[in-house]
């Protein structure tokens, strides 16, 4: 297409996708020097002045909608006749190719996915606005199918008025329209959550609950048909999960969630008591059976009746004979009983010294210090650290003590090299006798392996994931995300990629939706500024170059950094405007703040 230009800023790049409503292109902001994605009215709506209106007031309204699962609305502007909105530009695809190349998902997935969604609506149903068009092409990931965001809020108000004919239905969205919205009747905040049903009913079948070969068919389905139980299409699905689906289905806005909130705790709390894939499940492994401990004579059941369960005795005295001893007897015992174990250990020392511990520092691989004498038969020794030597170090220091080396199977371990030691068992500072054996399990030769999937797992239960894999761990705090506190939100490298075992995975673990870290700025290139400031959540306002004649007397901008890099930032956010000076990197802001940067420009 040709070059245009919109309101003397947007230049027109590409046509990424058109519907029965706009067309959507991705474009250059010449003012901020990024890209956007620009949503142009068509023009049977355009003459419409009514819908005009309607779409400028409420596009305005979605503005002001700032959250990290919704995609943010930068500008409405009119040139000519021709009406559009600005939108962020998300590099990455809509949720519908996802399930076209992978459905049905995963059930972790599919509600994960569903859970930012509802966070998105619970959010939008908050400040007073219905979707009114849920759908999968409304639905964004990006590039790693992590972050989740939810487009056209306030926009695709529906067009099922009484008065709308047949071929004004858009086939791709009556798909996924609440019963309430094919009538024509006013929508509700739970006509997104049945939408959104119809979405997760895809995700885990592959397809929607209705089809027919024109959009009034498709519409009267929804409105008088029951959905096929989604366990029919995938046996898989947990019953459970098709019990929320089918709830979000419901015909009567009043038997589905009363909210957005609701729905999403809902989905929490399965996935997050017990996850389940839609694919078959492995067969469980019963537990090696434990013999029960003979019966007593006197707990022979008798038939026809259940043994009593077991219950363990309380103890019972035992008679002695004679008198029983006092306090001051007791008390004497006691005394002599110290005094006989100081005794015994005052001759072992005696006997034999205790040895300097020995340490991988310590004990060269070619030289293992000897001693004099060998321990005696019976005297305790005390076992020695042995993780990290080698196996020939830590096989001679047992010798050297008397106690027998055994290598138990080995282990991948990220942290420890091949061929030493990871484990020992009994575990150092036990006292064996000499000629008790020691059992080690060296490290495991590293070769390639898929990287776990580790999102929404909490971070403990990521780290101990990723360590059985032979991944070391890196902890990053991450913001403006929907994930439970405390659990993986993403991680990098992503899932399934093959890499060489002892690599770190970084997990970024959630600080919850209101607040974000404030990444690394100064000194960075530009580009690379921009891209850290909005995967933080936080807006990229505007990028204000300087050059030498800009800097105060006595500063030197080359001190500042180089050419095309990052020397400033203002960070402003609910009335309050923070320099870097105030507000340093790893600094907690509020989502949605506004980061103003000044840099290094050759003249």
């Amino acid at each position: 297409m040709s070059e245009r230009l919109l309101g003397g800023r947007y230049e027109l790049e590409q046509l990424l996708g058109q519907g029965g409503m706009a067309q959507v292109y991705r474009a250059r902001d010449r003012v901020l020097d990024r890209p956007v994605a620009v949503k142009l009215l068509r023009p049977e709506y355009a003459n419409d002045a009514t819908f005009v209106a309607r779409f400028q007031r409420e596009a305005r309204a979605a503005a002001n909608l700032v959250h990290p699962n919704i995609v943010a609305v930068y500008d409405v502007g009119q040139d000519g006749n021709q009406h559009y909105i600005v939108m962020e530009y998300i590099a990455g695809r809509t949720l519908k190719e996802f399930i076209r190349e992978r459905a049905p998902l995963p059930v972790d997935l599919a509600l994960r996915i569903a859970e930012e969604v509802c966070t998105a609506l619970e959010y939008a149903h908050r400040h007073g606005l219905i979707h009114r068009d849920i759908k999968p092409q409304n639905i964004l990931l990006d590039e790693e199918g992590e972050v989740v965001k939810v487009a056209d809020f306030g926009i695709a108000k529906s067009r099922l008025d009484p008065e709308s004919t047949a071929d004004r239905l858009a086939l791709g969205t009556v798909k996924y329209i609440s019963p309430e919205q094919a009538r024509g009747v006013e929508v509700v905040p739970q006509s997104d959550l049945y939408s959104l049903g119809v979405v997760l009913y895809e995700m885990l079948t592959g397809r929607q609950p209705f089809d027919g070969e024109t959009p009034v068919s498709i519409a009267l389905q929804h409105i008088e048909a029951e959905p096929p139980p989604p366990r029919q299409i995938n046996p898989y699905i947990p019953p459970a999960v098709e019990a929320i689906l089918l709830r979000a289905l419901a015909k009567n806005p009043r038997e589905r969630y009363a909210s957005a909130r609701e729905m999403r705790q809902a989905l929490e709390r399965y996935r997050l008591a017990g996850l389940e894939t839609t694919g078959p499940l492995p067969q469980a492994v019963a537990p090696p059976a434990i013999p029960a401990p003979p019966a007593r004579p006197d707990q022979v059941p008798t038939r026809g009746t259940r043994p009593a369960p077991r219950v363990s005795p309380t103890p019972r005295a035992i008679p002695t004979r004679g008198t029983t001893l006092g306090p001051l007897g007791i008390a004497l015992l006691i005394l002599i009983g110290v005094g006989m174990v100081s005794l015994v250990l005052l001759l072992v020392r005696l006997l034999y010294p205790p040895r300097p511990l020995v340490t991988p520092t310590s004990v060269p691989t070619t030289a293992v210090p000897t001693w004099p004498t060998a321990p005696s038969p019976g005297i305790p020794v005390l076992l020695r650290d042995l993780t990290g030597l080698s196996a020939a170090d830590a096989r001679a220091i047992l010798e050297q003590d008397g106690l027998l080396y055994v290598e138990g199977p080995p282990r991948c371990d990220p942290y420890i090299e091949p061929g030493h030691v990871v484990e020992q068992k009994p575990r150092y500072g036990t006292r064996l006798l000499a000629g008790q054996a020691v059992t080690v399990t060296l490290s495991a030769e590293r070769t390639l392996a898929r990287v776990p999937y580790v999102v929404q797992m909490s971070y403990e239960g990521a780290r101990l994931t990723l360590l059985g894999a032979c991944f070391r761990i890196e902890r990053k705090e991450l913001g403006c995300t929907s994930t439970p506190v405390g659990y993986v939100a993403r991680q990098e490298p992503r899932a399934g990629v093959s890499e060489a075992q002892g690599i770190t995975v970084t997990v970024y673990v959630s600080i919850g939706y209101q607040e974000t870290i404030l990444p690394e700025l100064l000194r960075v290139p530009l580009a690379d500024a921009q891209r850290r400031v909005e995967a933080a959540g936080l807006i990229w306002g505007y990028a204000n170059p300087q050059t030498q004649a800009d800097m105060p007397p006595g500063v030197d901008i080359d001190d500042q950094g180089a050419p095309g890099q990052v020397i400033s930032y203002l960070v402003q956010y609910n009335g309050v405007r923070k320099t870097n000076g105030e507000l340093p990197a790893g600094a907690r802001v509020p989502c949605g703040a506004v980061v103003h940067v000044a840099y290094y420009a050759l003249p």
